[in-house]
């Protein structure tokens, strides 16, 4: 099965053997960019006009709630691009119409064979407009497709806003160039670089609140357990951005004695959880 995008009016087409049909209801289609494990692709983001090495989503299915999306897997990895259509007009005549063309494609021929360990990123939408999704399920239909299931990330409302009343200029300048990092991480990084940021703009925070500069996250927890028993609730949330931290380290990771999981998505959104918490209990920032 092939879907056409007539370049000159955005319409779509769907049909066999490059002869179609109009599609007349709403389609989503995307462009979706396999990562590997660094994400090292979004730093040459695709922009070819032609597709002609791109993947791309037919969305079937969103719920903002859960942020799951399902769709069917085309590539645009043909011939040559456009290619010609034949396509039946209103008065039941044939014309030829140049269409970009994708075929739907397997789901191993974008992210290889798959296993339970295995951890399938890819980014879907456009350069400089995009999201980053987790493939957590392929199904395989009846009709023989693969349905694939993907949990993408959060993009609103992961950090309270910083109140500049309660930091002094320099103070908010700097937490708030953590922050920044945190969010643009949160968008375009690996799990184990989300919470690396989050352990960053975790010690500015403590630093500030405890007059102690130039030390890391792991440092400054220790003191503040000895002179804030009322802030518990930043201390647990600060040991576990430092323990998520250390869990992505190669170190442990490869060590057996220490059976640590994998660093997942679920981790990373944890870290920031547990950050924007930090910086709320700390009376440096609210939400909404």
């Amino acid at each position: 099965m092939l879907i056409g995008i007539n370049e000159s009016n955005s319409q779509f087409y769907e049909g066999s053997q490059n002869e179609g049909k109009l599609i007349t209801s709403n389609i989503i289609f995307q462009r979706l960019v396999p990562l590997d494990t660094t994400f090292s692709q979004l730093d040459n983001f695709p922009d070819d006009a032609y597709y002609l090495n791109a993947y791309a989503l037919r969305e079937l299915s969103y719920d903002p709630i859960t942020r799951i999306k399902r769709g069917i897997l085309y590539t645009g990895k043909l011939s040559s691009q456009p290619q010609d259509w034949k396509i039946k007009n209103a008065d039941h005549m044939w014309n030829t119409v140049r269409l970009l063309t994708f075929q739907r494609c397997n789901t191993t021929v974008a992210f290889g064979n798959r296993n339970e360990n295995t951890r399938n990123w890819c980014a879907i939408g456009e350069k400089d407009r995009f999201t980053i999704g987790e493939l957590i399920s392929v199904e395989r239909l009846i009709d023989k497709r693969e349905l694939l299931t993907f949990r993408m990330r959060n993009q609103f409302g992961l950090l309270p806003d910083l109140n500049n009343q309660q930091l002094n200029n320099t103070d908010f300048q700097q937490l708030n160039t953590y922050i920044k990092k945190v969010l643009d991480g949160a968008h375009s990084s690996p799990p184990e670089s989300v919470i690396d940021r989050c352990r960053e703009a975790a010690a500015c925070a403590l630093s500030i609140h405890l007059n102690l500069q130039g030390k890391d996250l792991a440092k400054l927890i220790k003191p503040l357990m000895n002179q804030q028993d009322h802030l518990q609730v930043v201390i647990s949330s600060a040991t576990i951005i430092n323990r998520l931290h250390s869990r992505g380290k190669n170190s442990m990771q490869t060590n057996p004695k220490h059976k640590a999981p994998i660093i997942s998505d679920k981790d990373a959104e944890l870290a920031v959880i547990c950050l924007g918490t930090l910086l709320r209990d700390l009376g440096y920032a609210s939400w909404g």
